[in-house]
Order: structure tokens, then C-alpha cells, then sequence
């Protein structure tokens, strides 16, 4: 979401400073910080994914957990105990 965010941020200000006359002073600056942006965007979005995966493989854990204590069988208990690991 944050790149697709920073993505359309920097089309609309490179349409802008396309429409402007080429100036390096103006060009350079702006790559710069270009740079900056993406990496943090990328950072964020890397963060994010990683967050959900690890929330992801606790839940079902949990719920593998859950559900081996709610077996009535022995067998069955230690497969979800197995399974949960």
C-alpha cells in the first residue's frame, strides 16, 4: 500500500517538474530524495508483510492448540500437538 501510495505521489510531482524547464539543481535534489522515498516505502510495505506472516503462523498455532485441548482422543490430541509445532 505504501509504495503504491509513494508511486503515484512521484508520477504526479515528475509530471509537474517535467512541465518545468530542465534545471539540475531542480532534477538532482528531487532524484534524491526519490531514492529516499522508495527505500522507506519498500521498508514499510517489507515490515508489514513480515508482521501479518508471523500473526499469521501464531494464530494457527494457536488454533492447532486450541483444538488438540478440545480432542476427546489421545491420538488425535497428539497429532494437532504435532501438527501445531
Amino acid at each position: 500500500m505504501m509504495v503504491a501510495l509513494a508511486f503515484s505521489f512521484v508520477l504526479i510531482a515528475t509530471i509537474y517538474v517535467l512541465s518545468l524547464p530542465f534545471m539540475w539543481y531542480v532534477w538532482l535534489p528531487y532524484i534524491i530524495f526519490l531514492i529516499f522515498l522508495f527505500r522507506i516505502a519498500m521498508k514499510y510495505d517489507k515490515a508489514r508483510q513480515i508482521r501479518y506472516m508471523v500473526f499469521y503462523l501464531l494464530e494457527s498455532g494457536r488454533k492447532m492448540l486450541m483444538k488438540a485441548e478440545e480432542s476427546d482422543y489421545p491420538q488425535e490430541e497428539q497429532e494437532c500437538i504435532a501438527k501445531a509445532e
